[in-house]
């Protein structure tokens, strides 16, 4: 029905837009007709995350990757919860699975550069934060964590350039 995929669109532009209460009544409408949609989960996943609800947004995400495997959004949000509540293991499997997905994701790329560099291992953090920049060039996050691995590969100088140059974007 082409109202419940209206709806659908509108829960997640009021989502993006920071209007949690509409996207939230939205998807409430919507829950029996897309319970087969990874789309749905994943965008209340999300609305999960900006509640602060993490049990439900980790339901929301590892139900949003069960209906579709190969759903890289879901899996790098996934894997970025999983991330912040110290699950480096795991954390790095979906990042992994989201880049063999789509090699060039920013976020999966930035994140796995997070991931590796909280493992001990900022050379190789910076060979993915460089993947990014080098399509995207004033990406201020990377930039910024690009300054970090840079800090911590004894390069004082070239980290400066960086975090300096993160600064002037944002």
């Amino acid at each position: 029905d082409g109202f419940h995929e209206a709806r659908l669109a509108r829960a997640e532009a009021a989502l993006r837009l920071g209007r949690l209460n509409q996207a939230e009544d939205d998807l409430a409408l919507l829950a029996s007709v897309y319970r087969d949609s990874t789309r749905f989960y994943l965008i209340r996943g999300n609305l999960m995350v900006d509640r602060n609800r993490k049990e439900a947004a980790y339901a929301d995400f590892d139900k949003a990757v069960v209906l579709n495997g190969n759903n890289v959004e879901a899996l790098v949000n996934r894997g970025t919860l999983l991330f912040e509540d110290g699950k480096i293991k795991e954390a790095k499997e979906d990042f992994y699975k989201a880049l063999s997905i789509n090699p060039v994701k920013k976020e999966a790329l930035n994140n796995m550069g997070m991931v590796v560099m909280r493992e001990g291992n900022p050379g190789k953090a910076l060979e993915y934060f460089d993947k990014v920049l080098i399509r995207i060039p004033n990406e201020a996050f990377t930039l910024n964590n690009k300054g970090e691995a840079l800090l911590k590969s004894g390069r004082p100088e070239e980290a400066l350039k960086a975090l300096n140059r993160s600064l002037e974007i944002r």
